[in-house]
């Protein structure tokens, strides 16, 4: 037997309305379960190269910090936890010797930021 939709006259929850309220409601930025970008922090020059582009090259030990050497266009490029690289607001914060854990700040369909963790492996080479 169908059931019969009783709320047929309130507003469609999916319909393009309720989208665009959802889109243009002001939400405090004090709040602090929000993610969104350091917008006004100078850029590295890493993250100017999608993630795709940079290859991983190799790790040494730096003053007793371990740091990932990165190719990227053909330059050599030192970076460590706390560096930023690719285009999404991504943040080192792992560094081993299989390679690095970054920490992306990216806007979902609907233009929220979400933070999404992405692995970086070091490259193989061949002989």
């Amino acid at each position: 037997m169908p059931l019969v939709y009783g709320a047929a006259e309130q507003q469609d929850p999916f319909g393009k309305a309720t989208f665009d309220r959802f889109l243009t409601t002001n939400v405090p930025s004090a709040n602090p379960t929000l993610v969104a970008p350091e917008l006004a922090r100078r850029r590295q020059a890493l993250e100017a190269f999608a993630l795709e582009s940079i290859a991983l090259v190799g790790t040494l030990s730096k003053e007793g910090k371990r740091v990932v050497l990165v190719r990227a266009e053909g330059a050599l490029y030192q970076v460590a936890v706390g560096s930023y690289l690719g285009k999404n607001f991504g943040k080192i914060t792992k560094v081993d010797d299989s390679g690095l854990v970054l920490r992306e700040i990216a806007q979902d369909a609907t233009g929220e930021w979400v933070v999404r963790i992405t692995s970086v492996k070091m490259q193989e080479t061949s002989k």
